[in-house]
């Protein structure tokens, strides 16, 4: 061999070396890198405005699950365990990935009313909560029995039917006064720390849950003062209908019928902030905050808007959605890779159509047309 070829024999040498460390720190799979193989998808839920429901674990390929419309939308939707769940004016359970639903639950507590826009109004998706460290599920329920006393029952069984129990169980010593009970806590929301709060909006009295082995505590009133009434609190109902959603541990209000904003509380209800920035007379349909790294408010006519969180104030985030867009249910959906890279969705039911945001809400792209009212 001449001193060329030496040279050359040595050149590819060092080649092959360096490719094979190149590519050596990509782990393959099926002759695949582990850049993109899913490890974890997401499932995303919607439904139509006539009662279809659809899944997709990629945000491209889409499938209607086999549940006949019946011309009703969805209130709300909800995974526990294995099981999907959906509201309508009763609650229905599918353990089978949608091929077969059953009844779940009859007494859900439903609010027929208008917004100022003289459109009629409910609650939705607030009305369901999955407490998976609870291994429960809990939904607000108007129930005759005459231990419902607050408005509210839980499931051991995700949602199975006939395993619903309603919760007559709290702290006497920091709830009950004379003729104060029963309420009607008629809108949940999970906090990050897993408390469990709820709001009864025709007594404007605030509860919350922080374990099973405990009762329902109330934030409404002074209990050092033997129980009597605090000041009133800051949330103003007059001519309103609050339901909650939250960001980590921040309790949030927003007013479905369009008068009052959003306002927030740090200590669980007991006192409440106005914030600012949202569109004034408009009511406020849903609320999300995704991953707990971001809070979205979705409007009616007004498109959805974001908080801030330098000023803690919200803003409009509608870049790539149509004018005078009608927000109905907001998602968050994420796949995590096997070499441990997560990709986070953000998706929008909205009355023009399924919209996907790729950076937390910033922009939004078209995913399906249509009109969806219920997002999971």
């Amino acid at each position: 061999m001449n001193k060329k070829q030496t040279k050359q024999f040595a050149f590819g040498i060092v080649t092959i070396c360096l490719l094979v460390t190149i590519y050596g720190c990509l782990k393959t799979s099926n002759g695949l890198n582990n850049n993109s193989i899913i490890e974890t998808p997401y499932y995303l839920f919607f439904s139509d405005s006539v009662g279809a429901i659809y899944n997709t674990s990629d945000g491209i390929k889409i499938n209607k699950l086999s549940l006949s419309p019946d011309g009703k939308p969805c209130r709300a939707l909800c995974i526990s365990g294995n099981n999907i769940l959906f509201a309508k004016d009763d609650l229905y359970v599918s353990d089978n990935f949608g091929v077969n639903y059953n009844h779940s639950y009859d007494s859900l507590r439903s609010i027929h009313t208008t917004a100022i826009n003289g459109l009629p109004m409910n609650i939705n998706q607030s009305i369901i909560v999955d407490v998976p460290q609870w291994h429960s599920v809990y939904t607000v329920t108007n129930d005759p029995g005459t231990n419902n006393w607050l408005g509210v029952a839980y499931n051991y069984r995700h949602g199975a039917t006939g395993y619903w129990t309603t919760d007559s169980y709290y702290d006497t010593a920091a709830a009950t006064m004379p003729t104060s009970m029963p309420v009607k806590l008629s809108t949940l929301t999970l906090l990050k720390s897993n408390t469990l709060c709820g709001y009864d909006p025709f007594q404007n009295r605030y509860f919350y849950k922080k374990d099973t082995l405990y009762g329902w505590d109330e934030s409404t009133y002074n209990f050092a003062a033997g129980g009597a009434p605090t000041a009133p609190p800051a949330l103003d109902t007059t001519n309103s209908f609050y339901t909650y959603g939250h960001y980590n541990n921040e309790l949030i209000a927003i007013d479905t019928k369009g008068l009052k904003g959003a306002s927030f509380s740090d200590d669980l209800g007991a006192t409440w902030t106005p914030f600012t920035g949202l569109p004034a007379h408009t009511p406020l349909l849903c609320i999300n905050s995704p991953f707990e790294e971001l809070c979205l408010i979705g409007t009616d006519s007004m498109g959805v808007y974001i908080l801030n969180a330098n000023t803690h104030a919200f803003q409009p985030s509608n870049n790539g959605l149509p004018t005078n867009a009608v927000v109905y249910g907001i998602a968050g959906k994420q796949n995590l890779y096997k070499n441990g890279v997560t990709q986070r969705y953000i998706y929008l039911a909205t009355n023009k159509g399924l919209y996907q945001s790729k950076d937390n809400g910033l922009d939004w792209i078209l995913v399906m047309p249509g009109k969806f009212t219920a997002i999971y």
